[in-house]
């Protein structure tokens, strides 16, 4: 009961996130629309901003499963923050380097280029996200971490604004976007000397666990950013349907992360961290419990998603239907993200057998799960766009996660006997 108390009061908090996102979608549709030039944002930031973005949750899992150890809790926490400033560096120089290969290759262009670098730090910021997170939500401390999006969205919001005079005005909302997450570690970074739950030791990038610890960073970030990539490959294909095409994915894409994070994230953020203890004190029937609850109680609210659906339009017209979004840009925008449904009940059970791999350490399973839906998507999305054109690539994705996920859970269940 307490749990449910925790995950309904951060949903209530993520209503207010989810607000400010869709406002921040809304101004950015009011002084870039559909355009060229939002196309190059949104291909700048693929890697720095939303696959990043995923590499934090990646890290709260993994800060999780690590300071959840016996042990003292200082010393796992002063390992963890060492491991993650090595992992850093690593990432910001491997994005670095592809994205000069890229550029000197005249595969992106200048203006893509420049705007990468200038979120590129964003990178290392998000690392550093998700080790604040883990240190909260294992002391179950989720109130703040779960206010974090707010500043960001803040910061996005005002540097649109703002800046709307200038000729170089998306450079001004890559700054504005990189700065937001900064803010967001300085909040994290808070909100954890607050409870004084930020204790290091020492620093020292070599240790004895430190190898380990970034061994298992892998294994966690490919379940972690299955779904980012899947839509990163949605807007790549969106690239041979013309100019603006990949603006109208992402929005779509940031709209259907609305349902998601207020269905699924929150309250598997609450129970992921139980599920760890239990998982650590072999407490398989009460784990089995949870996870069937969470199950039926996520299917419950997707499916009550579908009263919605007739209503899409009407409400993107209301918000959207100024400046520089047109009216034929609209009801695009409804039929993409009515296709992308199915993406949010393929997530709820993506979700659940997921972490079940993860506190188990199943990689073999994860890495089948994450190939089977990448694969399933590419299938998908190429025979659904024959006949639907751009609206097959949404359809493609959310179809290819409620599968295969339904089919891997229903073998676990049987395999385990449920």
């Amino acid at each position: 009961m307490k749990l449910l108390k925790i995950s309904a009061v951060m949903m209530a908090i993520s209503l207010l996130i989810k607000v400010s996102g869709l406002f921040r979608e809304v101004v950015i549709g009011k002084y870039f629309g559909v355009s060229a030039v939002l196309d190059q944002y949104v291909l700048a930031s693929l890697f720095p901003i939303i696959l990043a973005s995923s590499l934090a949750s990646s890290i709260n899992i993994v800060g999780i499963k690590h300071i959840s150890k016996a042990g003292e809790a200082k010393k796992q926490s002063t390992e963890l923050f060492n491991s993650l400033i090595f992992l850093s560096l690593i990432l910001s120089s491997a994005a670095l380097i592809t994205g000069l290969i890229l550029y000197a290759s005249d595969a992106v262009s200048m203006p893509v280029f420049l705007l990468f670098l200038i979120m590129l730090p964003s990178v290392t910021f998000f690392v550093f996200n998700g080790y604040f997170k883990s240190l909260l939500h294992y002391h179950n401390r989720f109130y703040l971490s779960n206010f974090v999006a707010l500043p960001y969205n803040l910061f996005i919001i005002l540097f649109a604004i703002l800046f709307n005079w200038s000729d170089q005005h998306i450079y001004f909302l890559a700054a504005g976007t990189a700065l937001g997450v900064l803010f967001q570690t300085l909040w994290l970074y808070a909100a954890a000397r607050k409870h004084g739950l930020f204790q290091i030791a020492g620093f020292r990038i070599k240790g004895n666990n430190t190898l380990a610890i970034l061994r298992l960073v892998p294994f966690v970030v490919a379940g972690s950013i299955i779904l980012p990539v899947n839509l990163v490959i949605d807007r790549v294909l969106a690239t041979y349907y013309g100019e603006g095409s990949i603006s109208l994915i992402n929005y779509a894409n940031n709209l259907i992360a609305i349902p998601l994070g207020l269905i699924i994230t929150n309250i598997f953020s609450v129970y992921f961290p139980l599920l760890a203890r239990l998982i650590q004190r072999r407490k398989n029937r009460t784990i089995t419990k949870i996870i069937s609850k969470s199950y039926k109680y996520l299917l419950y609210l997707s499916v009550a998603m579908l009263f919605a659906l007739p209503f899409v339009e009407p409400v993107l017209r209301l918000l959207f239907y100024r400046g520089e979004f047109r009216a034929e840009e609209i009801q695009q925008l409804a039929k993409i993200v009515i296709y992308y449904f199915p993406l949010v009940i393929g997530m709820c059970l993506y979700e659940i057998i997921s972490r079940i791999f993860y506190m188990k350490g199943d990689k073999k399973s994860i890495y089948l799960l994450i190939l089977l839906i990448t694969f399933a998507n590419l299938i998908f999305s190429f025979f659904f766009s024959v006949f639907l054109n751009i609206y097959g690539l949404p359809l493609g994705t959310g179809l290819a996660f409620l599968l295969v996920s339904w089919l891997f859970l229903n073998h676990y269940k049987k395999a385990s006997a449920v």
